[in-house]
């Protein structure tokens, strides 16, 4: 019987101690859900815990355990060669030291790169059934992270009676009075291949339309025309909305097909996708690293080539300063790891 356990890995926070968290539930911490690093790490510390997983909650790295840590909170902990990690990489970069990563793209899969959806979003609320219309659109995040621009657009549809709404982080559950949701990076057919499709997963669960870019993680769950639109401009963007409002048949079409959607893809069907690599590959990883000599040795090789490699890494990000620099790696650049 395997008897590890699965450390999940958490920033400190001003607002709650860790015993706190740890004997909480996931519904009392809403607000910490807006960091990934909580997402990730303490969502799936509750949700694994009411299926008996073991495991246990700490600020720390253990060497007994497989310690499982958000990606940008892993690259400021401690290095240690006696403690296996498993990056929880969400969309930062692929973190070399990590044993295992876990990702939320599928075009990032590799050896011991796994695919794993974010959960939906907690307390989110659906579309009211008493609107009739369409009246406002919305786009699920900062406005820095896509191209969408909300005084143009509103500008275009005002003679339709359609506004246009940014729903921040602290209002992105807020889904009641929305009637079509918009996930554009950008214009184009640009792939974002370490994005997650989590703007989709959350229109199908409240009951709304979700028109969306070339994102290749939404064409891997879903179908382009049958469960979400998939736009490639403006002016498409703008002809969908449009024809949506006009066309009731569609706009219910898209519904009933997000419904049956979402049901594929709730907190329990997504616990399995977390418990399947538990319990398979990375345990089978992790016990066979456990196993093998001159560890320290090993980590210090690996960790002597991630030095220079990290040096480049931050001397680019700061060129990345430079708006044209960043102009054109929000353009070119799109790794998968």
């Amino acid at each position: 019987m395997n008897h590890t356990i699965y450390n999940f890995i958490i920033p400190k926070t001003s607002e709650y101690s860790l015993d706190t968290l740890r004997n909480g539930k996931s519904s009392d911490f809403l607000s910490l859900y807006c960091q990934g690093e909580f997402t990730w790490a303490l969502q799936t510390y509750y949700v694994l815990r009411q299926l008996g997983v073991s495991l246990k909650l700490s600020h720390s790295l253990d060497p007994t355990a497989v310690n499982m840590v958000h990606g940008n909170l892993l690259k400021t902990l401690p290095r240690r060669s006696d403690c296996y990690c498993v990056s929880l990489q969400a969309d930062y970069p692929h973190f070399p030291l990590a044993q295992y990563h876990i990702v939320q793209n599928q075009d990032q899969v590799s050896e011991k790169n796994v695919f794993v959806l974010c959960w939906p979003q907690l307390g989110q609320l659906s579309r009211n059934r008493d609107r009739k219309t369409v009246t406002r659109i919305a786009y699920q995040g900062a406005l820095g992270f896509t191209d969408l621009d909300q005084e143009r657009i509103n500008l275009d549809l005002k003679k339709e009676g359609i506004s246009f709404i940014l729903l921040d982080e602290e209002n992105w559950q807020n889904l009641a009075e929305v009637d079509i949701l918009i996930g554009i990076r950008s214009f184009g057919t640009r792939k974002y291949k370490r994005k997650p499709p989590s703007k989709l997963v959350n229109a199908w669960h409240a009951g709304i339309p979700f028109i969306g870019g070339w994102d290749s993680a939404y064409s891997q769950i879903g179908t382009p025309g049958e469960d979400y639109l998939r736009i490639a401009s403006y002016e498409e963007m703008l002809k969908q909305i449009i024809e949506l409002k006009n066309n009731p048949i569609l706009y219910q079409w898209m519904v009933h097909a997000g419904h049956k959607r979402a049901e594929e893809y709730t907190f329990d069907s997504i616990a399995q996708m977390w418990k399947k690599p538990m319990e398979g590959e990375i345990i089978r990883d992790f016990i066979a690293w456990k196993k093998r000599p001159n560890k320290a040795l090993r980590y210090g090789v690996k960790r002597a080539g991630y030095f220079p490699s990290d040096a480049l890494k931050w001397t680019i990000r700061r060129l990345y300063r430079i708006p044209i620099l960043k102009r054109l790696r929000d353009l070119y650049y799109d790794p998968t790891k």
